[in-house]
């Protein structure tokens, strides 16, 4: 994808700069532009990362693609993502990796590299990109149906009881999921009728299961996701199976009229003790 002189470039200027300690990576993101208009639609979106000292430049160009597609698929509002750092955490960022892969299999129709920069700063090293995202012009939202769903605490220890809070501008039939990224299962928890702008709220106990860990024989910490799915008519898109992947989620509500539904996943992370 990239040409071999801005490897040999880049490779020059890390280990020039190794003994500098250079800070740990983080993102600079511009507005999103907009261009043309109907099927020709189009989001340019410029992210820039500072280089930390271990990084390379595989790592920066996923970083960097990540970032700027969240970023793209938050405004498009397909599938909001809360607590983006924690699902970055997760097996070094690769279900972070997945999960955005699959928002972009439903959503993005095409997307492309129009500039990628490295440069020298104040003794820092920076990787400039340029991205443009072609959007499915067939999926439509409802401008007028909005969720917000929360959790009172991000941290939790098993046993411990999670609040969650949720509110819609319309009637709607709510579910409720949860994911366990490690096993990829999604069970259903429960469903109930909202009425518009009533505040609803509920409380749930964590339960820690012991996952295997390839990389230590005692897991200590995990991850977890309860999905929020509002749906204007009442429909079980599980089908009273007791639990499915996360692609097969995908796969079953993207069946659903883009306008009849919202969606958000609220992630915390779970210590055993």
């Amino acid at each position: 994808m990239y040409n071999f002189l801005s490897k040999i470039i880049f490779c020059l200027i890390l280990f020039s700069f190794f003994q500098l300690g250079l800070s740990q990576d983080i993102y600079e993101s511009s507005s999103i532009q907009d261009k043309g208009i109907g099927n020709n639609k189009s989001y340019i979106i410029s992210t820039t990362i500072r280089l930390g000292k271990s990084s390379s430049i595989e790592q920066a160009d996923k970083k960097a693609f990540n970032y700027s597609a969240e970023t793209v698929l938050r405004r498009r509002g397909s599938f909001e993502i809360a607590s983006s750092t924690i699902l970055q955490e997760q097996n070094n960022g690769e279900f972070f990796n997945q999960m955005i892969s699959v928002e972009l299999d439903g959503e993005v129709k095409e997307h492309k590299i129009l500039d990628k920069k490295i440069y020298i700063e104040s003794e820092d090293i920076f990787v400039n990109y340029t991205f443009q995202f072609w959007i499915d012009g067939k999926s439509k939202k409802d401008p007028y149906f909005t969720i917000v769903a929360e959790a009172d605490k991000y941290e939790l220890t098993a046993g411990d009881k999670i609040e969650v809070t949720f509110k819609s501008t319309k009637d709607c039939y709510l579910y409720l999921y949860n994911y366990l990224p490690y096993e990829n299962k999604i069970t259903p928890l429960f469903n109930t009728q909202i009425k518009k702008n009533d505040p609803w709220e509920a409380k749930l106990r964590t339960k820690f299961r012991d996952v295997k860990d390839e990389c230590s024989e005692v897991v200590i910490q995990s991850f977890e996701h309860i999905i929020f799915l509002a749906i204007k008519k009442e429909k079980n898109i599980l089908l009273d199976k007791k639990y499915v992947t996360y692609e097969e989620f995908q796969k079953k509500l993207k069946r659903l009229p883009r306008e009849d539904y919202k969606s958000k996943m609220v992630s915390y992370t779970l210590n055993k003790n």
